[in-house]
């Protein structure tokens, strides 16, 4: 029989290895060795991509692909993953500023690009999952920006005096804008919190600008006078992005 003395010594060493013992570290994610490289067309047209790396086993290059035809590629990123089992999907924005019979239309395409990793072998599909277009002024000489958070993206044009707010799931579109100069899109940044401030530019030789600032949950947060950014966790950006008060 175990004595009371003997069990409470037992509890507590128990409860000191649980407040102790390091946590266990997740386990790594299946693709966690591999990475996707992008390049452009001569005339951004299309965009290519190789998915190289490693995985248990091997190395090297497991797939490619060509995403498009655009009339020409304003923007894009890759959002975050999701894993079920071993395979690993990464959703890709493109921003089309060039679509349509006019060349004008801004137009947002997403992508599912899905590793699925079997060692020493990672099979590699896409498919294009979503085509949007949105009330923004394109053509191929446009400037256009693009950043997301968790829940969505935020996309304009240096011809769009509104910033359009498209939602993730379900791709709900809401604009902002209204500064009274009148001020087109000249940044969009975003930070590690899910912050994302959007920067608007002088138009027509009118000094001043604005910032339209929103929070983690995609709802506006502030707004007022002056080119506001903010700075990405792993990205510099480039001053020629940026205007100035």
């Amino acid at each position: 029989m175990t004595s009371p003395l003997r069990h409470a010594a037992q509890v507590l060493t128990l409860i000191l290895s649980c407040i102790i013992s390091p946590f266990v570290a997740a386990a790594a994610a299946p693709d966690a060795g591999l990475y996707t490289g992008y390049v452009f067309s001569g005339s951004y047209s299309s965009v290519s991509f190789f998915v190289c790396g490693s995985v248990p086993g091997s190395s090297g290059c497991y797939g490619s692909g060509s995403l498009g035809p655009f009339g020409h590629a304003g923007a894009m990123l890759e959002s975050g993953a999701r894993t079920v089992g071993n395979a690993v999907s990464h959703t890709i924005y493109v921003v089309d500023v060039a679509g349509g019979a006019s060349g004008t239309d801004v137009v947002l395409y997403r992508y599912l690009l899905t590793n699925t990793v079997q060692p020493p072998y990672d099979s590699v599909t896409y498919k294009l999952t979503k085509k949007l277009t949105l009330p923004l002024t394109g053509g191929a000489n446009v400037r256009c920006s693009l950043a997301s958070n968790a829940g969505f993206l935020f996309i304009g044009t240096d011809q769009s005096t509104s910033v359009v707010r498209v939602a993730k799931t379900g791709f709900a579109l809401n604009s902002f804008g209204g500064f009274s100069n009148n001020p087109t899109v000249a940044a969009i940044t975003t930070d590690a919190h899910g912050f994302v401030i959007v920067s608007f530019g002088a138009n027509g030789g009118i000094p001043g600008g604005g910032h339209i600032d929103f929070g983690p949950t995609g709802d506006p947060v502030a707004d007022g006078g002056g080119a506001w950014f903010t700075a990405p966790s792993n990205q510099g950006i480039s001053t020629k992005e940026l205007p100035t008060d």
